[in-house]
């Protein structure tokens, strides 16, 4: 059946607070201070990381960077500092009055090299010859390059037998910038020597001999040669000498290590004074380095005495 009402008075309503609770009406106010705070931290550690970078150099270390900047624009031929009015007075008074006409600087162009301070070496240079050839091969014209020296006035150059190829039409450079012609005179396959005549107005300055048997192991020598190419002829290398003899199926040789490469062929090694120790001939190739052979200048001086030269 229906269910009974219930008489009485209505339930009590909860009265109405007009003043609103501490934070309940403006929210933003926690999340603004929140910020605040969050860009105060944020300020800080920008300001001090600021202020680190910004910090001048210890002493220390600002006495070592002026000591690298010095050294460096002293290299770079930038550090000149002023002169006082003392030390430019006393520059001016042991300074020569300037020429009028001042000498002209020297041209570098090869058609005029600068000619370097006379020694040994450079005396040795002017008896060193570039020896061309020309072959043909699969059509196509090679250079063969080799190295020789004078060994007589009369234009005899010497150099290594496997330079000289039959049929072949050499000439020569000398550090001079002469051109000659070379003619084949004499070739010892088993020695490793041969001869040219140059076709070209003499006297020519012979290299003087010394003696392999007075070399010792350290002594310095200097190869002379064109190594790999005609523009790199009149090269010098230095070295010492590995051992004064070495024996290789019953033939004589002095090891060193000064460069040879392929042109050094039949160039001369020279020791401190300018005079010829040997004539470099071969050296051991591959995982090597400073294996290189002359043929002992003694031998030289037999096997021209067969060809009736007298150096």
């Amino acid at each position: 059946g229906p269910r009974p009402v219930r008489r009485g008075p209505p339930p009590p309503v909860p009265p109405k607070d007009d003043v609103p609770k501490s934070g309940a009406a403006f929210p933003f106010l926690r999340v603004a201070a929140v910020t605040l705070v969050i860009f105060g931290i944020a300020w800080a550690i920008h300001s001090a990381r600021d202020v680190k970078w910004s910090a001048p150099l210890e002493p220390e270390d600002a006495r070592l960077a002026e000591s690298r900047a010095r050294g460096i624009n002293s290299l770079l031929k930038r550090d000149t500092p002023a002169p006082t009015n003392a030390a430019a007075s006393a520059a001016a008074r042991a300074s020569p009055e300037p020429s009028p006409n001042p000498p002209t600087q020297p041209s570098l162009s090869p058609a005029n090299p600068v000619r370097p301070a006379e020694n040994a070496l450079t005396t040795a240079l002017r008896s060193v010859v570039s020896i061309t050839g020309e072959v043909r091969i699969g059509g196509r014209t090679q250079d063969v390059v080799g190295s020789g020296f004078f060994v007589t006035n009369t234009g005899m150059i010497l150099t290594n037998a496997h330079v000289i190829e039959p049929g072949v039409v050499y000439s020569g450079r000398t550090h001079d910038g002469r051109r000659l012609n070379l003619t084949d005179r004499e070739r010892s396959r088993e020695m490793d020597l041969g001869l040219f005549a140059a076709i070209g107005e003499g006297p020519f300055p012979a290299l003087p001999f010394g003696s392999a048997k007075g070399m010792n192991y350290g002594d310095q020598v200097w190869a002379i040669g064109s190594p790999l190419a005609k523009e790199l002829g009149f090269s010098v290398t230095r070295g010492v000498v590995s051992s004064p003899l070495r024996l290789f199926s019953g033939r004589a040789f002095l090891q060193h290590d000064a460069a040879i490469n392929p042109g050094n062929s039949g160039g001369p090694l020279v020791d401190s004074a300018g005079r010829l120790v040997g004539v470099n001939t071969w050296k051991i190739v591959g995982d090597t380095q400073g294996l290189g052979f002359a043929i002992p200048v003694e031998v030289v001086e037999e096997v021209l005495k067969t060809w009736k030269i007298r150096p």
